[in-house]
């Protein structure tokens, strides 16, 4: 019984291990991502990625310690850092909507400059 409770401690603490090394190179995605020229899009994902192997790496170590109530305050952080995931998306997708708006404002107004030349060129034709 003993050895067996030890074979699976042992792969659980495995697990854990495996998943914390897959932490490292998170980190250095994000940091690669915050490097000029920034695209807002990639330093989400890289983020999202980052915090999704924490939560893994909370969820195995949990699991290996046979921790629940005691751990609340982690289960809080990973809220708050949800929640600066988000303020991070939504300014992704503001800085993408004023890109899009901004690379279509002048199609608009080279159309509207070609339609007024035109109408000049009628009326001073008459």
């Amino acid at each position: 019984m003993g050895n067996s409770q030890t074979i699976q401690t042992q792969e659980l603490l495995t697990e854990v291990v495996t998943v914390a090394k897959r932490i490292s190179p998170r980190v250095d995605e994000v940091v690669v991502a915050m490097y000029p020229p920034l695209d807002p899009r990639l330093l989400e994902a890289r983020c999202t990625a980052l915090v999704l192997s924490v939560n893994h790496l909370v969820l195995v170590t949990k699991h290996a310690c046979h921790l629940s109530g005691e751990m609340d305050w982690i289960d809080q952080k990973m809220a708050d850092v949800e929640e600066h995931l988000r303020v991070l998306r939504e300014a992704s997708l503001s800085l993408e909507m004023s890109k899009w708006m901004a690379e279509s404002l002048p199609e608009e107004d080279e159309t509207s400059t070609a339609t007024a030349q035109q109408t000049q060129s009628e009326s001073s034709q008459v």
